[in-house]
This record gives C-alpha cells, sequence and structure tokens, in this order.
C-alpha cells in the first residue's frame, strides 16, 4: 500500500518535468524587499542561494545582452539572472521567468554556441545514460526556446561509434582547441595516471561549417602530460604514450567505471580551458576533488599539437591565489559589463555561504590579467544561509507581523567552523506590505549547542502558559525543546529545557510541526522525516503538561509520502481553511504538494489535491505558510537546499489547474503507464508536431503524428522502466518523463 502510494505521489508531481515554476494555483512573488542588518536592501534576496553553481552566459530575453544562468549542483537548481547592461559594474537582476523555458536538466549544465549562430546552446548530462546531450538555441523575438539535437554525442574511434561517456560528477571543456572554427571537447581520460582526452569535430573538415557535431576521438594523452596521484598537480610532462589502458582497439570507455574510481584523490577533475597567455593555443585551469586551489597548465605547443610545459599550482599566484571549498568550477564570464571576460570559481563541494569568487580582468580577453575582487559573487545580494534552507512563519516580537526564522545544516558567516543555526528575519513593513530585514544570523545563539545535521524550527504553546516555545528538529532524529521565558507580549526569549524532548527518535532530519491535530484542545505534533513519510504523535496530555509516547499514533500519516527510492526529507505545514485542515507538504525532489481530507481521517488516505511547486526550486524543499499580507490567503516560504528561499502567493484556487502559457505543453496519464497512455496536450497551433517515445538508451520505441488534443497510445509491448515522451515540432520541443509498469 506505501508503495503505490508513493508512486502515485510522485508520478503526479513529477510526470510533466518542467512544466512551469509552478502550478496556476500559486505564483513566486520577487518584489518583497529584504534589508541587510544595516538597513541596506538586499538586490536579488528571493533569488534562492547558491551552493555549487555552474555558471554560462546566454541571452535569455533577446536584448542582445549576455545575461547570466546558473545550475546549481547541489539541488538541480536553475537560476537566471538578467543583465541590466551598467558599464563597469556587476548589474544582474534575479527573474523566475524563465525556467520553464529549459527543458529537464540535472548534474551538470554548460552553454556553448556550437553552430555559430549567435545563440547558446545547451549540452547536459545526459538522461539516461553516461554522457552529454545537447539542445539548439532557436530562440527568435524575445522568446527562448531549444530543441533536442542528440540524447548522446557521440564519437568515431577505430572505425567504431561510441558515446563520449562523459560522468555526472565532472564535466568536459568545450572549446575550439585546435582554432579551425568548430567546437571540440576535452575530458578527464579514464586511464592511470590520469590525462585527457581529446575530442575533435570535423564538422569543418568535412565541409559542414561550424554548424555539426561530428566528433572523432584522437588522443587520451592531449597535451603530452599527466597529472600527479594525490596533490593538484602535474605528475609528469613530455609523455605523449601517458594512459597505460590499452582500449583503443575496442568501444572507447566500455568498462569504466566512474564510481569505481571515487576513492582516488584525484580520480574526479573539472576541466576548463581557455587561451590564458594569448598565444592561441589552449591553456588548462584544473579543479581537483582533493584540492581547494586551482592548477593552471600552460600550454606550450600550437594549437594543432598540443604540449604542455609549465604549471601554477596556486593560480593566479601573481594575486590572490583560488582557494575555495575544493572541486572548483571556473567561467570566463564578462560580469561587470567592461567589455573583457572575468573570472568566476565556485565550489564543488561542501561550502558556505561566500564562496563565489570573481576575479576581474585588468588586462583583456585576449590575454587576460586576473585580481580578486570579492568572495560573494551574487551572494551578498540574497538571503543565503548556508547548505539547507528551512524558514518557518514566526511573530518572534508580538507586533502583529509575521516574521521568518530560518534553520539550516551548514552556516559559516560571522561564526566559527561550520555548524547548525537559526536566522531571523524581522518583518519591518505593513500588514499589507510585508518586508524583512536580518536580525541576527544565531538566533538564540543555537550555534553553541552543536546540534547534529539540519536544524528545524517548530513553534507553539507546550505548557498553557499562552506564549509559543520552540522545538527544534535535528539531523540525528531527536526533538529539543525550549521554553519562552519572556513575559507576555513581549519577543519571544528561548531557554533549552528538554534535551531529547520525550525521547524522541524519528530516524533522521526530524522535521516537526506544532498542531492541535485532533482537535481535543492540546497541541499534537506531527514529524517529516527522511524517509518521506508523516508521522502523528497524539498528545494524552493536557494543555498545560504535554504527554506523548515514543511510538506514534501513526507511522504513515494520511499516507502522504514524498519519498523516491529510499529518502524523501518530508516537511509538513498543516494549516486551518475555513474550519478544516488542508496540508502542503514539500520533499527531496523539488515538490510541493496539497492534500485536503484531512479531519475524521486521522487513519486513513489524505486527498492529493495538486502539485503547487514542481521541480522549479531545486531540491530539497522546505514549506511554511501565513497570511502575510492581509488578502485572506494563505502565503508560502518555501526554502531549497541550496541555502535560499521563496515567497509564494496563492493567484487562483487550489486544484484549478491554469494552462494559459503560449508554449505548447501536455501532460500524461496514467504515469506509471501499464497499457494504455493517453497524452493530453494545450496550447497546440502548430500542424507539423509529433509525440516520440525514446528509451533509456537514446531509440525511439513509438512515434505518432498529433492531430487531436487527446492521443492514446498502446505501450503494452514496452519493457518496464524510464522512458522520455517528447512532443518536438519545427518549433518547439518538451519532454515529459514516463514510467513503464506491468
Amino acid at each position: 500500500m506505501k508503495l503505490l502510494h508513493n508512486l502515485f505521489a510522485l508520478f503526479f508531481c513529477l510526470s510533466s518535468g518542467y512544466l512551469s515554476a509552478q502550478s496556476g494555483s500559486y505564483k513566486r512573488i520577487d518584489s518583497i524587499p529584504v534589508f541587510q542588518q544595516n538597513g541596506i536592501p538586499l538586490k536579488n534576496p528571493w533569488a534562492g542561494g547558491l551552493n555549487y553553481p555552474l555558471f554560462s552566459e546566454i541571452d535569455l530575453n533577446g536584448d542582445g545582452l549576455k545575461d547570466l544562468f546558473e545550475f546549481d549542483k547541489s539541488n538541480g537548481r536553475i537560476e537566471c539572472f538578467i543583465n541590466q547592461g551598467t558599464a563597469d559594474s556587476v548589474d544582474y537582476k534575479y527573474s523566475s521567468a524563465y525556467f520553464s523555458n529549459f527543458p529537464y536538466l540535472h548534474d551538470w549544465v554548460l552553454f556553448h554556441d556550437y553552430n555559430c549562430d549567435g545563440k547558446e546552446d545547451i549540452f547536459a548530462f545526459s538522461d539516461n545514460y553516461i554522457g552529454i546531450k545537447v539542445y539548439e538555441n532557436i530562440s527568435s523575438g524575445g522568446t527562448l526556446q531549444f530543441r533536442l539535437v542528440t540524447p548522446l554525442l557521440t564519437s568515431v574511434n577505430n572505425s567504431n561509434i561510441d558515446t563520449i561517456r562523459i560522468n555526472s560528477l565532472a564535466y568536459p571543456a568545450l572549446i575550439d582547441v585546435d582554432n579551425d572554427g568548430d567546437m571540440d571537447i576535452l575530458y578527464l581520460s579514464s586511464c592511470y595516471p590520469r590525462s585527457v582526452d581529446y575530442y575533435k569535430n570535423m564538422s569543418e573538415e568535412n565541409g559542414w561549417g561550424c554548424d555539426s557535431l561530428k566528433f572523432q576521438f584522437e588522443t587520451a594523452c592531449w597535451g603530452n602530460f599527466a597529472f600527479s596521484q594525490g596533490p593538484n598537480t602535474v605528475g609528469t610532462w613530455n609523455t605523449p604514450n601517458c594512459c597505460l589502458t590499452a582500449r583503443y582497439a575496442k568501444p572507447y570507455r566500455i568498462d569504466y567505471d566512474p564510481g569505481s574510481a571515487a576513492p582516488r584523490d584525484d580520480s574526479v577533475t573539472n576541466i576548463f580551458a581557455f587561451d590564458e597567455n594569448g598565444d592561441g593555443a589552449k591553456d588548462l585551469l584544473i579543479g581537483d576533488i582533493a584540492s581547494p586551489y586551482s592548477l593552471l597548465v600552460v600550454n606550450g605547443g600550437t594549437p594543432a599539437a598540443a604540449n604542455m610545459v609549465s604549471e601554477d599550482t596556486t593560480f593566479p599566484s601573481y594575486d590572490t591565489p583560488i582557494n575555495d571549498a575544493s572541486f572548483t568550477n571556473h567561467a570566463y564570464i564578462d560580469v561587470d559589463n567592461d567589455g573583457k571576460k572575468d573570472l568566476l570559481v565556485s565550489p564543488s563541494n561542501e561550502s558556505d555561504n561566500s564562496s563565489i569568487l570573481f576575479y576581474k580582468n585588468d588586462s583583456t580577453t585576449a590575454v587576460p590579467r586576473f585580481s580578486f575582487h570579492s568572495n560573494l559573487f551574487l551572494e551578498d545580494g540574497m538571503i543565503d544561509v548556508g547548505e539547507g534552507c528551512y524558514p518557518v512563519f514566526f511573530d518572534y516580537d508580538n507586533d502583529g507581523l509575521m516574521d521568518i526564522v530560518i534553520g539550516n545544516n551548514f552556516y559559516n558567516p560571522q561564526l566559527d567552523g561550520v555548524g547548525t543555526a537559526l536566522s531571523l528575519y524581522k518583518n519591518v513593513g505593513t500588514t499589507t506590505s510585508p518586508a524583512f530585514q536580518l536580525v541576527t544570523t544565531d538566533y538564540g545563539n543555537i550555534s553553541s549547542l552543536n546540534l547534529t545535521g539540519a536544524i528545524y524550527p517548530a513553534f507553539g504553546d507546550m505548557n498553557g502558559d499562552g506564549k509559543p516555545d520552540l522545538i527544534l528538529g535535528c539531523g540525528d532524529g531527536t526533538l529539543q525543546y525550549f521554553e519562552n521565558t519572556a513575559p507576555s507580549g513581549m519577543p519571544a526569549n528561548f531557554v533549552l529545557t528538554t534535551v531529547n524532548y520525550f525521547n524522541f527518535h524519528i530516524g533522521q532530519y526530524a522535521t516537526p510541526q506544532i498542531i492541535d491535530l485532533d482537535r481535543d484542545g492540546v497541541p499534537d505534533l506531527v514529524i517529516g522525516s527522511r524517509n518521506g513519510y508523516l508521522k502523528y504523535y497524539r498528545n494524552t496530555g493536557t494543555k498545560d503538561a504535554a504527554n506523548f509516547s515514543t511510538t506514534p499514533t501513526n507511522d504513515s500519516l494520511g499516507m502522504a509520502n514524498t519519498s523516491f527510492g529510499t529518502t524523501g526529507f518530508s516537511i509538513p505545514f498543516i494549516y486551518n481553511d475555513s474550519g478544516a485542515y488542508k496540508m502542503f507538504l514539500a520533499g527531496e525532489k523539488g515538490i510541493v504538494l496539497h492534500y485536503d481530507h484531512i479531519d475524521g481521517n486521522l487513519t486513513g488516505v489524505f486527498n492529493l489535491t495538486d502539485t503547487i511547486i514542481n521541480q522549479s526550486e531545486g531540491d530539497r524543499l522546505s514549506v511554511s505558510g501565513a497570511d502575510i499580507n492581509s488578502d485572506g490567503k494563505i502565503d508560502l516560504v518555501v526554502g531549497n537546499y541550496a541555502g535560499g528561499a521563496g515567497i509564494f502567493s496563492q493567484s487562483l484556487p487550489l486544484a484549478v489547474q491554469s494552462f494559459t502559457e503560449t508554449k505548447p505543453t501536455f501532460e500524461l496519464s496514467p504515469n506509471p503507464a501499464t497499457n494504455l497512455l493517453t497524452v493530453r496536450l494545450y496550447n497546440m497551433k502548430e500542424t507539423d508536431a509529433k509525440i516520440n517515445i525514446v528509451d533509456m538508451l537514446g531509440r525511439t520505441v513509438k512515434n505518432t503524428s498529433v492531430n487531436t488534443t487527446t492521443i492514446n497510445l498502446d505501450v503494452s509491448y514496452l519493457s518496464d522502466g524510464i522512458y522520455i515522451v517528447e512532443l518536438q515540432s519545427a518549433k518547439f520541443h518538451v519532454t515529459r518523463k514516463l514510467i513503464i509498469q506491468h
């Protein structure tokens, strides 16, 4: 029963892929001001935080300026920043309007204009295999659009056609290595000692110009060097036969498993190529998984015959060297609108909220020279509490305005080392126009307790004195109880009263809510956890003296679940709507669900009515609600694993879906499917559209023309597994995930 409900809940919200930033019932509100402690406003407060970002430049709105695209590897979140174009200034404005224009992207994403049309195309980790998928940028008239070119890039290797096998951990360098006009690929070799693979694009050689992706595997020892086994340095120079694995007579890397290499500290490396000294030959910047420094390897050869001759192990050694959290990513982008490309450096490993490094180019794009300017690129303009963000509305000062208290996983600024803490943002607006100002990044001095893992705050009166107390859920599954000792009507003052409250041990990542669920006048506990289900603990005491059993009253409340496989990280927010309880439920896979049919049904199955957020905010979401603008509707604050938050306000009644976007889209049902699959299409005006079903190897297993808005497809002959359904024409390409389960 749990498994079936789990699958239903998961695919109710995931089957539509990147349908929209949210359903028609709620919309993101980015205009609410947020101020620093000194009163200076944050430029992009609700952008959503940054953990392990990959940056690329792309013109998102068709105004001729290169905007900034960010993909966060820690939670799969897309963030778009519009370049305001102020000369000699970093001037980006966050926009959530472009999310639905992108196809399904995950693990890593890079942009490169491979066909020389002036529009950056997408190169991303493949959906179904180790490799690269490619989308062409077909934007026109200011409308951002992409079309799938291939689900898997291939290359020719000794007359064999083989997938270019690039794993999910490290990404390739996309650059014209030999200066012939088309884009080539460099990537970390699979053999030992580690060297660099070179895939040469034969498009120009074959007379096709630069508009094709026809690769030939050239060598596993590009530049005639190999990395050391240990620190991020070169181990061997002048070694044209550096790859010791003899595997050229068969398809390349057929037996390579990147996971088996992971224990080796030099086995995962990010490669970034650019011409550092202006000689036309491409040099390399290397970010290693075991080092916080960036390694520059200088090419003393030619574009056609690379030969690495020297290194800078603490680049740039002529200025402040790069020193980040480790496994650094690099991007070469003009971020300050001075006509010269600058260097952005970001981590791929655990970090605080001050780890995006901006190095300004003080010379030219052709011969750059970098100077360190900031370790807070974009982060200083947004709410970013580190890694993990769990915001909850709470009126801490009893002024009638809802403030925000944020728990987190990892935190660093103004504190020594990495730990857990609560941040407090006071509502300094009005009852109809909220605004927030940071009060402290260590509310209640919680960091001094050294609590384990993530901490999640819940507020409610547990002792009957009319003042809200605090219960903190912890990463180790325990609860900590803090009594509010402040005089009535004064700002809350929480004192730790009970360690390991009632000896609860939820499992891992306890996320409590205090609510009188059975309406008997005493506060109960509903607690989310790592496994994705909700545990309900009925309070058998009184309003003055709570009493709980360590055994949950219901260990799978409402059969509501957010798990995918073994983890779900569920976070509930139950609220009263005109006398009836309803619930928002956030989870691991970037979803916020809405349920009703709760009252009188505490042992039954809650009714799933709507998908409020569907992947637009990244993974590991949290949710809390309150009416912060006095319109009689619940507003939501949603946190994500990148450390940031967003505000969502209700625009339509719940469970009323709106398909008003001009871009064609579709829904699949049922999903998972067994024998018959129904495809329902919206906003279809084109007459040349087709539907394709593609398997995990990139093969089209079914296709049909679109001639009606509802299409029934026989899928009974397809094997169990994951497929991609494509809606495609000359003008658009939309994809959805499909599960076949007989």
